[in-house]
C-alpha cells in the first residue's frame, strides 16, 4: 500500500554490529515473508493477495514483489556511548501501546549474546527447576533469568572478578549498571571460562536443592512461599562459599544456619525498602560471609 511503517530503532555496538532496540517483530515478519515462510491472510484492502506467498507474486502481481523488495525502512540509529538508561527509556516509550516489557526482557534484546545464552541454558537444567520450581516453559517474563543474572553479578562482584574499563568494578547502589556491566563481561568471556561458570552455578543449585529441599530460596524456608530474589542470590552465594572451600559440612548445619540468617531482623532489614542500595546489599552478603566464617572456625 506504500504506507510507512513505524520508525525502527537500532543500537550500534562497539564492535560495529547492530542490535534491534525496537522493531524486531516487524522485521522478522518481513524477512520471513520474503523467505516464503507463510502466505498472506486477513487482508481487507488488498484481499486478492490473500493466500499468496512471496514467490507467488509473479506476472500481474509482480509489482507487489518489487514494492516489497524496494520498500524503504526508516530508522533511528543510536550510536555509542549512549547510556543504557536512555535505551531503557526508549523501550518504555515505544512499547506503551503493547505489553510493557520488564527490564530483563529489555536486557535480553540489548545484551543478547553468549552470556545470556548461558544463563538461559541454566534455567532449563533439572537442577535449576528442582531448586526453584520455575518451569522454563511457563516463565514468560524471564524471572528465572533475572534471578540468575543477579546472582552472577554479585558472585563476580564479591569475588573481585567483575571489571569495568579494565578496573575492578565497585558497586555504588545502581543495580541496573551492575547487571549491564555483568552481561557485557559475560558476552566477552572466553567460552571455556563461561562453561566453567555455568558448571559451577549448576553445582551450587544442586547443592541448594539437596540441602534445603522445596523451601530453598523462600522466606523461612517455607515451600508454600514464592522464591525471594534476595534470598536466592545470597543463599546461592553461601552455597558457593562452602562448595569452593572444600569443607564437608552437615546438611542440617547448613540449613539451620541459613534459616537463622534469613529470619534475622538484620537480614530482613537488608531486603526491605531500598534493598539494592549499597549498604543493604553489602549488609546481607556480609551476613553470609560471617555465617561461612563460623563454619570455617569450627
Amino acid at each position: 500500500m506504500g504506507l510507512p511503517l513505524p520508525i525502527f530503532y537500532f543500537k550500534q555496538q562497539n564492535n560495529a554490529t547492530y542490535v534491534v532496540v525496537d522493531g524486531k517483530q516487524r522485521l522478522s515478519a518481513l524477512f520471513e515473508y520474503l523467505n516464503n515462510a507463510f502466505a498472506l491472510k486477513g487482508l481487507k484492502i488488498l484481499g486478492f493477495l490473500n493466500g499468496n506467498r512471496f514467490e507467488d507474486l509473479t506476472d500481474e502481481l509482480g509489482i507487489y514483489q518489487s514494492q516489497l523488495e524496494d520498500y524503504q525502512v526508516y530508522s533511528h540509529l543510536i550510536l555509542p556511548p549512549t547510556p543504557d538508561k536512555i535505551l531503557f527509556d526508549i523501550f518504555d516509550r515505544v512499547n506503551r501501546g503493547g505489553t510493557k516489557l520488564n527490564k530483563q526482557e529489555i536486557r535480553n534484546a540489548l545484551y543478547h549474546g553468549k552470556g545470556l545464552d548461558m544463563i538461559t541454558e541454566i534455567t532449563k537444567t533439572s537442577e535449576f527447576i528442582a531448586a526453584t520450581r520455575i518451569e522454563p516453559g511457563k516463565d514468560s517474563r524471564m524471572k528465572g533469568s533475572y534471578l540468575l543474572t543477579r546472582f552472577l553479578a554479585f558472585y563476580l562482584l564479591f569475588n573481585k572478578r567483575l571489571m569495568k574499563d579494565k578496573t575492578l568494578y565497585e558497586y555504588n547502589g545502581d543495580i541496573d549498571d551492575l547487571i549491564e556491566v555483568t552481561l557485557t563481561q559475560l558476552n566477552q568471556t572466553k567460552d571455556e571460562k563461561l562453561k566453567t561458570l555455568k558448571t559451577d552455578t549448576v553445582k551450587y543449585l544442586k547443592m541448594a536443592a539437596r540441602v534445603l529441599g522445596k523451601g530453598a530460596f523462600r522466606r523461612e524456608l517455607n515451600e508454600s512461599k514464592p522464591v525471594n530474589m534476595n534470598i536466592f542470590e545470597t543463599t546461592l552465594y553461601y552455597m558457593a562459599l562452602i562448595a569452593n572451600s572444600g569443607h564437608r559440612v552437615k546438611a542440617s548445619q547448613i540449613q539451620e544456619g541459613i534459616y537463622d540468617v534469613i529470619t534475622s531482623d538484620e537480614f530482613l532489614n537488608c531486603i526491605g525498602n531500598s534493598r539494592d542500595n549499597k549498604a543493604k546489599v553489602h549488609g546481607r552478603f556480609e551476613l553470609m560471609d560471617n555465617l561461612f566464617e563460623e563454619i570455617d572456625n569450627d
